[in-house]
């Protein structure tokens, strides 16, 4: 620590010529990585953008700052002998545009809405919103995307539970496990398809935030048969036991 202080005191900003200067660099690059995040989580939730950007500074002009800083991997890892070419690996980890990453998703996205059979496009402008279709997001096993761990920094789909509407834009969770869901997002849900629930707990929270009083049905939650589920609406007064068809 102390060859660090001394080097800060000194001045010196130009690019680190010996490995001990490089190693003090990777140290200051850490703490200005930590000092922007701190800043940009100020003004931002946790996302890819904070995240690139600290990358980018910590390699700033030490170790791999040729390898696209600031930027995700686009070639795979392997395993092989030191020096090995990927030919002659013994293992070739997945290709990077093969795995499901966000940026990923958004670039076939961007594609998709820009392309010229687009829906959302009358030529090359965009549609009035009276005229765009209607978009509902299905979210199956919702705890491991809308837990509030994950979204307490923010989330995509807590806005649109709350604003999606007005825009067309409709979400659907699906989930065995309510209490593991944000309140937030549970809240803007108008309608809710509770099938059977064998845990006393995820009982407990469907009839918490059901959008009608369904605490009368609390009982059949637990035994009713496979196809059988509570409809409750808050456009709808009351709740409504239903039969879903089963479909093969």
């Amino acid at each position: 620590m102390g060859e660090v202080l001394e080097y800060e005191a000194r001045g010196d900003t130009d690019e680190p010529a010996t490995a001990k200067e490089a190693d003090i660099w990777e140290i200051l690059n850490y703490r200005k990585a930590m000092r922007a995040a701190t800043d940009s989580l100020k003004k931002l939730p946790l996302c890819t953008r904070i995240v690139l950007e600290c990358h980018k500074i910590l390699l700033n002009s030490v170790r791999g700052h040729g390898k696209s800083p600031g930027q995700y991997r686009k070639i795979p890892n392997w395993i092989g002998p030191k020096g090995c070419p990927i030919e002659e690996a013994r293992f070739v980890s997945i290709e990077a545009e093969k795995l499901p990453l966000q940026e990923s998703l958004k670039e076939k996205l961007r594609k998709k809405l820009a392309a010229p059979d687009s829906p959302y496009l009358d030529g090359h402008s965009l549609k009035p919103l009276i005229e765009l279709p209607a978009v509902n997001i299905i979210i199956e096993e919702a705890p491991s995307i809308l837990n509030p761990a994950r979204i307490r920094f923010g989330s995509v789909f807590r806005d649109i539970s709350r604003q999606g509407r007005k825009f067309g834009i409709g979400l659907t969770v699906v989930s065995q496990q309510v209490s593991e869901i944000d309140n937030g997002i549970l809240s803007q849900l108008n309608t809710e398809i509770s099938m059977a629930l064998g845990n006393e707990e995820e009982r407990r929270a469907a009839v918490q935030t059901a959008s009608n009083d369904i605490y009368p049905f609390k009982r059949e939650l637990q035994v009713m048969s496979v196809g059988q589920a509570i409809l409750s609406a808050s456009y709808k007064n009351v709740p409504l036991p239903i039969q879903i068809r089963e479909f093969i």
